[in-house]
């Protein structure tokens, strides 16, 4: 009941969630390297 229901559930939510922080990280590494880039 609990073991069989709980990898899929908690697999699909840390796929969500690591998809979510390396969308975030990759944009704010976007805006990082702008902003450097446009200092001069």
């Amino acid at each position: 009941m609990g073991p069989l229901s709980a990898p899929p559930c908690t697999q699909r939510i840390t796929w969500k969630g690591v998809l979510l922080t390396g969308h975030s990280l990759d944009s704010a590494l976007s805006l990082e390297v702008t902003g450097s880039s446009q200092s001069p």
